[in-house]
């Protein structure tokens, strides 16, 4: 797909913008300086005020032309809800987005709608989409955010919380309306639109999962005596049954310090095996004077530092990732980062690529090139302390402004979605209240084919107050298997991404046929694409490994819109199977 920018303010977010949008969806986006007088392609997308006269003769069939943001800056803009009408720039939004019924979205012309077609050769759309989406991607709604005695912006008090929209994925949302504009034009272009699927080997949404191991000892010394202070004071504990079974899980845990509560490992693998997922375990390692092998390894941990060096092998032989959960003085120096992932290294002879920073601290303009100096691969450290949702607007992995600007978008970040102690703090601690908004969030995830990272602290699966959590998180994983969902470790989910990135789809139109040709495909994943068909085009694949293509369906669109019809057919590549015929689809011209 060729991008064509001509505007003098916002540039780099522009480019950026696209690039994100190209990501999430799959679509290879090729950004041109000027229009070629070779082959001909059938759609230009056209970012700028007026397309220049000097353009519109050259040899494209549409100008997917898209209007820059009258604001000089990226700043907070007036959103409104539910309503079908361009209302702000650069960011407006209408139930009707992601509809799939284009009245609502494309008319004969662009006056009231989202878009609309001015000749017959260009589609005008008013929504600037991608500043739109570097504006959220960037944290810009966060620039006059009040913030707590760390720095974290204060979740209940946020722009995007106070807007509603922090259960909304609204990057995704501007991302689909995106996709089914360019369908639009592709359609009138006559030409197919390509795009590889988020998930690989047929899964309908991703959920990673992932645990901060804070704590691994309840029963330390000042734990003992708080509790039983509260014992003698809190009514609701003041009874013998209780303080009998207190007395014996601390005695226990101090003849063997695996039967603690907080040492529960086994436990969450067991559980994990049940449903055949590898998570991620986040481990702290403070800066101190403790040494096992010549490696620094104390932090929360105490006296615990041995035990947690053996559990980490063991978690890892269980074929489970072990990221840095890293020290509070690190977030804004890569040197310590860099000496955390190496202490981690150490502990448990493998590689440590992945880092969520502890209390979520992260300072966008500097944490993510720190982390990368460190030799980290990506990070997943976004999210609220307080809420959970989306504070991005997008579930999905992605590259951040000043890394991608800098050409390192290779490094990631994931967003967090949903954490334990923040769905409860939000909901006050009501069962009901933590249930019906995880599901929520899941509900979508999967609706939208999106990606809803889960944090559960091991501490979680051994907590009184909240008993029900740890059944919590076994139906949240329970949801995710019957319904096709990909579990994984944050690693797995980053090496697919970028992977992902490097297939590429080759559309070569000709006067019978138009022919898609796959390069560089990975061989160990089974990966899918969503084909755009207009009515009466023939097309058919062609590559050079003959894989098994299969097809899975046909979503119809454009029915009544104008006479322009299409639909979108599902495929899924098969790169280790070989000498199968490719599937092919010669659809009669209506």
């Amino acid at each position: 797909m060729q991008v064509l920018i001509n505007c003098e303010k916002n540039v780099e977010a522009v480019k950026y913008g696209f690039f994100s949008m190209g990501d999430i969806l799959g679509l290879d986006i090729e950004f041109v300086d000027q229009i070629s007088t070779n082959a001909p392609f059938p759609v230009l997308i056209y970012y700028g005020e007026a397309i220049p006269e000097e353009i519109v003769g050259k040899p494209f069939e549409i100008a997917f032309h898209i209007l820059p943001s009258e604001r000089s800056n990226i700043i907070a803009p007036a959103l409104s809800w539910g309503d079908d009408r361009i209302t702000s720039i650069p960011f407006a939004f209408g139930t009707g987005l992601t509809s799939i019924d284009p009245g609502r979205m494309v008319n004969k012309s662009p006056s009231s709608v989202f878009a609309g077609w001015v000749d017959q050769r260009t589609l005008r759309c008013s929504i600037d989409f991608p500043l739109s989406v570097s504006y959220f991607l960037s944290l810009e709604h966060e620039r006059d955010q009040r913030t707590d005695e760390l720095g974290r912006p204060i979740g209940p008090e946020s722009w995007i919380y106070n807007k509603g929209f922090s259960n909304v994925p609204m990057v995704d949302r501007l991302v689909a309306a995106f996709w089914m504009l360019c369908c639009c034009a592709y359609a009138r272009g006559k030409a197919l639109l390509v795009r590889k699927i988020p998930w690989p080997n047929h899964r309908k949404f991703c959920m990673p999962v992932s645990h901060d191991i804070d704590l691994v000892q309840k029963w330390t010394i000042n734990a003992v005596i708080k509790e039983g202070i509260s014992i003698l004071t809190d009514k609701q504990k003041r009874h013998l049954k209780y303080a009998t079974q207190t007395l014996r899980s601390v005695a226990s845990s101090h003849r063997d310090r695996k039967k603690d509560p907080y040492w529960n490992f086994n436990q969450i693998i067991s559980l994990e095996k049940k449903y055949d997922i590898s998570s991620t375990f986040y481990f702290l390692t403070y800066r101190k004077h403790h040494r096992i092998n010549n490696q620094k390894m104390v932090g929360n941990y105490g006296r615990r530092h041995k035990d947690v060096c053996s559990i980490m092998k063991e978690i890892y032989r269980e074929g489970c990732e072990i990221g840095l959960h890293g020290s509070i003085d690190g977030f804004k120096d890569g040197n310590i980062l860099e000496a955390d992932r190496n202490q981690i290294e150490g502990c448990f002879n493998g590689a440590c690529n992945g880092i969520r920073q502890h209390f979520l601290l992260l300072d966008k303009n500097r944490t993510p090139s720190e982390q990368l100096k460190a030799g980290f691969q990506y990070d997943s450290t976004l999210g609220y302390r307080d809420i959970c949702g989306y504070r991005c607007g997008t579930g999905f992995p992605y590259s951040w402004f000043n890394l991608f600007t800098d050409g390192n978008d290779n490094f990631l970040e994931v967003p967090l979605i949903v954490m334990d102690s923040s769905l409860v703090l939000e909901r006050k601690g009501d069962f009901n209240g933590c249930y019906e908004q995880l599901f929520d969030l899941l509900r979508q995830a999967l609706n939208q084919e999106s990606c809803m990272t889960l944090l559960w602290h091991n501490t979680s699966f051994s907590d009184p107050s909240y008993p029900w959590l740890r059944q919590l998180f076994e139906d949240a994983l329970s949801f995710a298997h019957k319904n096709d969902g990909w579990v994984t470790n944050i690693s797995s989910l980053c090496q697919w991404w970028l992977q992902r990135r490097k297939i590429k789809l080759q559309v070569i139109q000709s006067n019978r046929m138009s022919y898609i040709n796959i390069i560089d495909p990975p061989s160990d994943y089974i990966f899918g694409l969503d084909v755009f068909v207009p009515e009466g085009l023939p097309y058919e694949f062609r590559n050079l490994n003959n894989f098994e293509i299969e097809k899975t369906g046909e979503i119809e669109m454009f029915k009544n819109h104008s006479g322009y019809r299409g639909k979108i057919c599902r495929l899924y590549v098969h790169p280790g199977q070989k000498g199968l015929q490719p599937a092919r689809k010669h659809p009669n011209p209506s």
